[in-house]
């Protein structure tokens, strides 16, 4: 991104002005999750396990 700005002339020399940033990430952990069908199964476990009424 260049940001231009222009303000009222002064007098002298013209006058430049720089600033830059960089920099790096490193990516966090990856979590392992289920999927659909993998929560739907330990849903119906826990459910089973607990004494309710397991979903289909």
């Amino acid at each position: 991104m260049v940001l231009v700005t222009t303000k009222k002339g002064k007098s002298g020399a013209p006058r430049v002005t720089f600033t830059s940033q960089w920099g790096f990430a490193k990516r966090g952990k990856k979590l392992d999750v289920l999927n659909a069908q993998q929560y739907h199964e330990l849903a119906k476990d826990y459910a089973a396990a607990q004494g309710r009424c397991a979903a289909r």
